[in-house]
């Protein structure tokens, strides 16, 4: 079954300015400011970035990365740490033939068969990616925040999914009819977004609500 996600990546970076400052009080764990990168001027496959501090995280996580004794890497971080930033960004995504999902007999598993994904980028989707975070550096570098390195954890990251059930108008099998019934059901709607077969860079929150909304009227009405 396809599936779509969207590629994420973070990217630590620092603020100069503010190494040894007092932590702004009115800094959070929510995020400080949003980043969009629109090339075309279109309003069309967006990517986004969201920015955080590290105030709300705990020391001890990056303790390990210092060079030195626990006792000198805490005053150090004590002085760092009001000046690290967080860019975590989002890339748009639909589906393509090399993203799916399926089960594989697995004789060694209790039901006799395991999950098996699939999840890689055409050389074009992997260009625009890196063009994209290469665009978000140097957005970043203007505001005087330097990006330390690119951290990329993996397809699946983003916590963004859709597309196993992609919307047809067809009445096929493993597909999505327009009201979110499922094909060739009689009573089966699905609500969440497995129909959509894009992912905007920015969480679609609002369009999930929306489309679960219309489903159950229409599981109502059927």
């Amino acid at each position: 079954m396809p599936i779509i996600s969207n590629p994420y990546s973070y990217l630590p970076a620092l603020q100069p300015y503010l190494l040894g400052r007092d932590s702004d009080k009115h800094k959070v764990g929510f995020a400080q400011l949003s980043l969009f990168y629109d090339p075309g001027f279109n309003n069309t496959n967006i990517a986004m970035s969201s920015i955080y501090s590290y105030r709300s995280l705990m020391a001890f996580h990056i303790l390990k990365e210092t060079p030195m004794s626990t006792k000198h890497g805490f005053e150090f971080l004590q002085y760092m740490m009001p000046a690290f930033t967080i860019a975590g960004l989002f890339h748009p995504e639909q589906g393509g033939s090399t993203k799916f999902l399926q089960l594989k007999k697995d004789a060694a598993q209790v039901t006799g068969d395991a999950l098996s994904v699939n999840y890689q980028l055409t050389e074009k989707e992997s260009h625009k990616v890196a063009h994209n975070e290469q665009k978000f550096t140097q957005a970043l570098r203007r505001l005087n925040c330097f990006v330390l390195k690119k951290m990329n954890p993996g397809h699946g990251s983003g916590i963004h999914y859709a597309g196993t059930l992609p919307f047809s108008d067809k009445n096929e099998k493993f597909k999505l009819l327009p009201n979110g019934k499922l094909g060739q059901s009689n009573n089966v709607f699905v609500a969440d977004g497995s129909g959509f077969t894009y992912l905007p860079a920015k969480g679609l929150t609002f369009s999930l609500m929306a489309n679960a909304h219309n489903v159950a009227l229409n599981a109502l009405e059927g």
